[in-house]
């Protein structure tokens, strides 16, 4: 017969922790029969060890389990040729090649939203991680993530763009990756477009070609969310 044994691994100070009022009116757990007549009494403070050795829950989440999700991962190259262009993708090819742009952020395309990513469901603290490289040159990138929505079929552009966080990196070195992080606590509602705009701002002469890895991610719930 085999043998199966599953380990927590949580502080003991929630561990011996009471748990909450809602779970302790869902599973009672019995401290005590009376024999005679057949009397149950309850635990009026159950803790966490008590209610999962009962079998009746697994152990308590935390506020730093987030139930992160990844929402998107891409990787591709930018062909820049000037600064202050936002490019957001392409309009022939989709998002692995960045040569579409705009210099006016009120006027990012509809026609090409196939480049943003949509929110399956409402999603809490949007964010991105990922490397970006110049492998021309040197300088700044800064990178931009906006939701916005579709336009409405009467809109050449999308509407109520919406800034989730930017970072600026200084690609000091050709051909060296460097990491970049946004983390933000903006919620995106279901249905929203999710955007990753990358802009050479550093940008000296010619073309000059970016490399980038763009990881967005999120939480499922909020910071207000509680297991009890």
């Amino acid at each position: 017969m085999a043998h199966y044994e599953m380990y927590f691994c949580i502080p003991s100070s929630a561990f011996n922790s009471a748990v909450g009022d809602k779970i302790k009116g869902l599973y009672p757990i019995v401290e005590s029969v009376n024999e005679e007549t057949e009397e149950i009494t309850y635990m009026s403070a159950p803790t966490w060890y008590d209610i999962i050795m009962a079998g009746k829950v697994g152990p308590p989440r935390y506020s730093h389990d987030k139930s992160y999700v990844i929402i998107g991962n891409r990787g591709g190259r930018v062909s820049t040729s000037d600064a202050g262009r936002y490019y957001y993708g392409s309009s022939s090819t989709g998002y692995n090649t960045f040569s579409s742009y705009t210099t006016n952020l009120a006027n990012l395309s509809a026609a090409y939203s196939f480049n943003s990513i949509r929110a399956p469901f409402q999603l809490f603290n949007v964010s991105c991680k990922g490397t970006i490289q110049n492998g021309t040159s040197t300088g700044d990138v800064c990178i931009k993530m906006y939701y916005s929505d579709q336009d409405d079929g009467t809109n050449t552009y999308v509407q109520n763009l919406t800034l989730i966080g930017t970072t600026t990196v200084d690609c000091a070195i050709t051909d060296t990756s460097y990491d970049y992080a946004i983390n933000s606590t903006v919620n995106v509602p279901e249905g929203k477009l999710i955007w990753c705009l990358v802009e050479n701002t550093g940008h000296g002469s010619g073309t000059e070609y970016l490399y980038f890895t763009h990881c967005v991610f999120a939480t499922r719930h909020s910071a207000n969310w509680t297991s009890s």
